[in-house]
This record gives structure tokens, sequence and C-alpha cells, in this order.
């Protein structure tokens, strides 16, 4: 079977439906994708097609006749939204990577031989779990005990940093903390974050790898301007990206909020934590606002990314998102963000402004000012957050600057000057400062 260029044009369009209808191929729609034929049969083979976003319609022109020639079932990803979640994780991790699912009663090894030289040119992250076969081409472990614990061994990356504990298992690249030992210097705990190849592609190829570059890139040109974690190392191993940070002790502010309201309201809190939390949301929001003065957008604000040490230092952390407002890079903008946190715009990819660092300011001044998380509200209460607000605080000038801040229109959100103001004229009033309570 050779790969030719295919008679059915490529549509432009998102909804991969469109391509089979146009082709006369019957289907049925499951979750995130559009099944031809019988999938799950009792003891039939899979095999799972990875592929990055961009490079999908491309595939699916030209492999989706040549299966249905050969009376090979399958699922293929329904839309790009479908395409994003599986391929980025956010589908869950049983289906990173499975763009297109086949279905074989025998003789894998004689279509892997068949669908290899068709792969060629294409990329895609890998599928968890699975074993590899060919370029991008995977099948399930029958009969094998499955991948060993990733720490049953010492595991060294580089040949100079000792993984010491897994920190965070997420499909696009894990999170470890390290020790790094090198023959100069004394040893020291380190942070790495992995970028796993092709994960998190977008239409324009930029992956987990790009992003780790981009950050690395920030801390080069903005070190000892913002609090930010200093970047000691950017390396390749097998594949994959790594950038090795300096280990920053200290909780998230997310942690601290939590530990100071249990459960109360803003109005049960003692004038001292009342104190400490308008500090901490002071120094945020000034935070905020150096990253703007100097032409950046941070776009992934949110409590888990501030970081406060036992000296009461804060540290803005995790900058893969961020956005060059004067170079305007970069394009497309790096997509995705934490939910109830990430503004309607930027979560349907249009050009970053300012506006969506102001939302997100917004929606950490809910947390600050009532302990719980945006995503946490119900739909009664997120759609009059100003009396949601105002219910909780007896605060009404509190209540009606978050109130805009959320609006869907960004031009109706206030100046982070505002906020500033607004927060200002609280700390003269309790005499607020970042201190230990």
């Amino acid at each position: 079977m050779e790969r030719s260029s295919s008679t059915i044009s490529i549509i432009p369009v998102t909804d991969y439906s469109r391509l089979l209808k146009r082709m006369g191929i019957s289907y049925l729609t499951d979750g995130y994708y559009l099944v031809h034929g019988e999938i799950g049969s009792s003891g039939w083979k899979r095999i799972y097609l990875s592929v990055v976003i961009s490079q999908v319609p491309g595939l699916f022109a030209f492999l989706i006749p040549k299966l249905v020639s050969m009376g090979i079932a399958f699922a293929v990803v329904r839309d790009e939204r479908s395409a994003a979640m599986v391929l980025n994780g956010a589908a869950g991790a049983a289906h990173v990577g499975k763009v297109v699912i086949l279905e074989v009663p025998e003789d894998v090894e004689a279509l892997v031989l068949r669908l290899a030289p068709l792969m060629e040119g294409f990329h895609g992250p890998a599928v968890p779990g699975k074993r590899l076969l060919s370029k991008n081409i995977y099948a399930d472990n029958i009969g094998t005990a499955g991948p060993k614990h990733p720490f049953s061994m010492v595991q060294v990356l580089a040949g100079k940093y000792i993984v010491i504990a897994l920190l965070k298992d997420d499909p696009k690249g894990e999170v470890l903390k390290a020790l790094f030992v090198g023959r100069s210097c004394l040893p020291k705990w380190c942070l790495i974050k992995e970028g796993r190849r092709f994960m998190i592609s977008d239409a324009a190829g930029q992956d987990m790898g790009d992003r780790l570059r981009w950050q690395k890139q920030i801390f080069d040109r903005f070190s000892g301007t913002f609090p930010m974690p200093a970047v000691f190392d950017l390396f390749s191993e097998n594949g994959n990206s790594y950038l090795v940070m300096e280990w920053i002790k200290g909780k998230n502010i997310g942690k601290i909020i939590d530990g100071i309201y249990k459960g109360r309201d803003w109005t049960g809190l003692t004038v001292k934590e009342k104190k400490f939390l308008m500090g901490v949301l002071m120094e945020v929001i000034n935070i905020v606002g150096r990253v703007h003065a100097n032409g950046f957008l941070h776009r992934d604000l949110s409590t888990a990314n501030f970081l406060v040490t036992k000296k009461m230092e804060i540290y803005l952390i995790d900058w893969e998102l961020a956005f060059d407002v004067k170079m305007q890079f970069p394009l497309p903008p790096f997509g995705f963000g934490t939910p109830g946190f990430i503004s309607p715009e930027q979560n349907l990819g249009e050009i970053p402004s300012a506006g969506q660092d102001i939302y997100s300011v917004c929606a950490l001044m809910v947390v600050f000012f009532t302990g719980i998380r945006p995503v946490d509200l119900s739909l009664k209460e997120r759609r009059d957050m100003e009396g949601y607000i105002n219910g909780k605080t007896g605060e009404p000038d509190v209540a009606q600057i978050v109130s805009r801040g959320l609006e869907r229109q960004p031009e109706k959100r206030p100046e982070l000057d505002e906020i500033r103001e607004m927060v200002l004229e609280l700390i003269g009033r309790f005499g607020a400062g970042i201190n230990k309570f």
C-alpha cells in the first residue's frame, strides 16, 4: 500500500465528520470519536495511530479511504476540539495520542508493514502504556508484564540530575524533584519539568519542547526583574525536553488561603488574617503590574502559580503561556490555562491582551475574599457575581470590581491600577502588610 496524493480535498474545517460524509463513509458518533465498522469485538487486536493536530486532516484524507477499502474497522477523533483533548491529555490519560484506533482480527505485523510507509513524515506523541510497533504506530501490551515503575531504579538525567521524587505525573510531561550533582559545586535541589515530544502540539506545530524553550528565554531576559525561579539548564534526552529550575520551598497561595479560611467567610476572619491576605494580594497585583510594564502577559495567573516562602517572598511560576505584547510572540499563542482563572477569549485562542490577566486577577480575588475557587461556584452564583461577593464580604466596592473583572467582554473590565487603588483603600483601613500571623 503506497502513499499517494488523495483525490479528496482537505476540508479546512474542524468537524472531521464532514470529511467522512464527503467520502460517502458511514459512521456513528461515540464520545470523542467517529466510528466506522464494529469496534469492540472480543479477541480482536487494536492498533493506535498518533499524529499532531496540525497533521490530522492530511492523514485522514488519504488514510481513511484505504482503511475502508481494506475492510478495517476504525475510530477517528470527531473534530479538532476532540483531537486537542485526546492529544493533550484533557480527555484523560487513557486516550492520550489515540487519534486513530484500528481493530483487526489477526496478522497485526502484516498491517503494520503496510501502514509504516504511510506514517513517514507524520509526527505524534507517544501513546502511554502501549507498545511501539513502528513510527507513530502502537498496540496493546498483550501478554507483557507492563512497564516498570519509573523509580523502581535510580533515574539519572543528563548524567548529573538524580531524580528523587515524582511530583506530578502528567501526559504532557512529568514534574520531578532532583538533586544536581556537579563536579564544580556542592549538590543542590532542583525542579525538573519534562516536555514530552509532540505533546500539546498546536496548529503551528509548537509542542511542549517549544514551551520549555520559551520559558528559558523569558528567564534569560528577565532574571532579576520578576520574582521567578532561576533556570539552570535546558536539555533533551530520548526526544523529550527538560527544563531545570531552582527549587523553591514554599506553599502556593491557594493552600495558604485554605489554611486561613478553614470554612469561614470573610466576615468571620480576624483583622490580623484580613491584613495578611490583603498584603499578599497587593504583592500579587504589583508583580502582575511589573510584568505588564515590561511588555509581557503571564496568561496563567492562578492560586497554584504563586509560591510564598517562609520569608514571605512571593514567586510567580509557570511561564509557558506568557506572551510578548511588543513582538506579538508566540503566534498562535500557547493554549490552555487553569480552569476558573482563564478568560473566555483566551479559552477561544484569541490574540492575547492585558484583559486576560485582569480576568485572572479578579478570579484570584474571588479566592482571596471568599476562600472558594471560581470553578466551585454554582451557575447561579457565577451569574450574580456582584451579589455573591457582596453577600460573602459585606464589601460592595470589592464586589463591584470583581464582577466587572469577570465580564466576558474584555473592554468592560477594570484596569489594573483601579484594582490596585481599591486594595490600597482596604490596606489603609486594615493597616495590612505581608507578615506572618
